[in-house]
């Protein structure tokens, strides 16, 4: 028998003054919340999908930069010439989902519609699974920097020293530049910047904001937005799951990480054609294990999905300690 089985004593006991029913749109209503775009770590991937068929793992080319030519030509020779060279990058593809089980009794008896509020919880949870996923793949290769100076998070503290600021993120743009790195084309050309709420706090109090929109005939936009979008070549994003790790020395510190993405940085594969898929079975759908139509389910799955950092120099993770940590 599946376990956890939602049944009316265990939704139930959640709260004795509401019982619970569900209705026959679940599946809708599932798609309808993977089609929404809540969480952000994947939005400035590349997409780059499977062919059916063709095993679990894709191969991604890195081909090196050709140094530029100082020397003249000599009269009537040809030159040696370059060679082609690269890497490659190789990226397995697992799957993932989850499920819900429930009982007929809930589906005859209970007054609230307690399966279509968890078909959508199952979107939300699917949306942020497939989103941490992500964010695991591209800290895990990204370039690190932290704030103030320093080099790992035992040295963090939770001090002003270690607050975001527009010119933390900005040296790292910069970085990039001088590295050849190109702004990400899905930001408008700049830098895409993916920030937790926290950190987007503070940089709402950043003097230079201050200067750069009202002192030099700009807009009070983001101060009206209580969000930050363009300024200088960045592009800010803020997400509502940004990765919070302990640091300082005793591990007391939270010390938050926001992306700065540039061109072609990560890429997500998944099977093509196969993207998540919501698969509802109704009661007595498992034939003699469920003999007398008593349970029914609904859930989601990803035949196959992988995240890949392409360029490391072009994916940076930024530490930093925000006041309201």
């Amino acid at each position: 028998m599946p376990t956890p089985l939602n049944t009316t004593a265990v939704i139930n006991a959640t709260d004795v003054n509401n019982g619970l029913k569900p209705d026959a749109f679940y599946s809708k209503a599932l798609l309808t919340m993977l089609r929404q775009t809540t969480y952000k770590h994947r939005s400035f991937a590349e997409s780059k999908p499977l062919p059916r068929n063709f095993g679990d793992t894709i191969n991604f080319r890195r081909y090196s930069k050709l140094e530029p030519v100082t020397t003249p030509l000599t009269e009537g020779i040809t030159p040696d010439g370059k060679t082609a060279s690269g890497s490659s990058i190789t990226a397995t593809l697992r799957q993932y989902g989850d499920v819900m089980y429930w009982t007929d009794v809930v589906e005859d008896e209970q007054l609230d519609d307690v399966k279509a509020e968890y078909t959508v919880e199952l979107g939300y949870q699917a949306q942020e699974s497939l989103d941490n996923i992500a964010r695991a793949a591209m800290y895990s290769e990204a370039s690190k920097t932290y704030a103030n100076g320093v080099t790992d998070l035992a040295s963090m503290e939770n001090t002003d020293a270690f607050r975001p600021t527009l010119d933390l993120f900005r040296k790292v743009a910069l970085g990039m530049k001088t590295n050849g790195i190109k702004p990400n084309r899905k930001a408008g050309g700049r830098y895409a910047v993916l920030i937790g709420a926290q950190g987007m706090y503070d940089l709402l109090d950043d003097e230079k904001l201050e200067k750069k929109y009202m002192m030099t005939g700009g807009t009070n936009q983001p101060i009206k937005d209580n969000i930050i979008v363009d300024i200088y070549d960045l592009h800010f994003v803020e997400v509502l799951n940004p990765l919070v790790q302990d640091g300082g020395a005793s591990n007391d510190v939270k010390v938050h990480t926001a992306f700065v993405i540039g061109n072609e940085a990560y890429a997500e594969t998944m099977l093509e054609g196969r993207n998540v898929q919501v698969i509802s079975k109704a009661l007595g759908s498992a034939g003699t294990e469920d003999a007398l139509n008593q349970r029914s389910s609904i859930g989601w799955k990803i035949m196959g999905y992988a995240v890949k950092v392409l360029t490391p120099l072009a994916i940076n993770a930024v530490h930093f300690v925000p006041s309201e940590a």
